[in-house]
């Protein structure tokens, strides 16, 4: 009612630096404060959570960006901060722990989309802490699956540079068919799950299998990558001399 609009506009207006100032304030109040002024903080804490995360309709992909950007998510998902009954707002809580847990699962089986993969890469270490929080026993597998999957992906992206330098100079010579190699290497990967990109073979190392270029192309490209930043390898390409 009043005291809900009231309490939207309030922390509409709270400065985010003081956002965890103020969550720490209400979680003592709503624990052992009087009534009615604990039951007031407790829906401040609720509606403090429901202004600052997705609709319930929107994907995983809004609610794992507002996860890891949301700063209070890391108090929220400690349970020992907040009361411990009429707190848990339509599932929110549970919601944004499934997803964490999600993005744990795809990580560790490489099916992580590469888009989805950079921003867990890019706030790693938060990302991290929360899954601590929700289960320890999958911290180890999700810090390793990030050191994997980044390798993985370093790799195919040095091998994708080989294949355009490749392509470019197929081309200037005029001597090879490249078109479908071309096709590929000019492709949006973000969207792809890593596994498409490169996978480990059983010794551990990394095999690049976007391209599945045969062998035989495979050897010429390092060469040509060594060779075409020589001036005179340049002049021969746009010359289409045949070599």
């Amino acid at each position: 009612g009043c005291f809900t609009a009231v309490a939207k506009k309030a922390l509409s207006e709270l400065p985010k630096k003081d956002s965890e100032t103020a969550f720490r304030s209400l979680t003592v109040t709503a624990k052992s404060g009087p009534r009615p002024t604990s039951d007031h903080c407790l829906e401040l804490l609720k509606t403090m959570l429901i202004m600052n995360t997705p609709a319930d309709a929107a994907p995983d992909r809004a609610w794992l960006n507002n996860i890891l950007t949301w700063p209070l998510w890391e108090y929220y998902f400690q349970t020992d901060l907040i009361p411990e009954s009429g707190f848990n707002v339509d599932g929110t809580i549970v919601r944004a722990k499934n997803v964490v847990l999600k993005y744990v699962d795809a990580l560790t089986t490489a099916e992580i989309i590469v888009f989805d993969f950079d921003v867990v890469q890019k706030n790693h270490v938060r990302f991290l802490r929360l899954c601590k929080l929700i289960d320890k026993l999958k911290l180890k597998a999700a810090t390793a699956a990030i050191a994997k999957r980044a390798s993985e992906i370093k790799c195919f992206e040095n091998e994708k540079k080989l294949v355009v330098n490749f392509v470019n100079v197929c081309e200037a010579l005029g001597k090879i068919a490249v078109k479908e190699v071309q096709k590929h290497s000019s492709r949006d990967m973000s969207e792809m799950p890593v596994e498409s990109l490169a996978k480990r073979t059983d010794d551990g190392s990394i095999s690049v299998v976007y391209f599945a270029l045969p062998p035989e192309i495979k050897n010429y490209m390092t060469p040509l990558n060594r060779l075409e930043p020589s001036l005179i390898f340049q002049q021969l390409c746009t010359s289409r001399v045949d070599v």
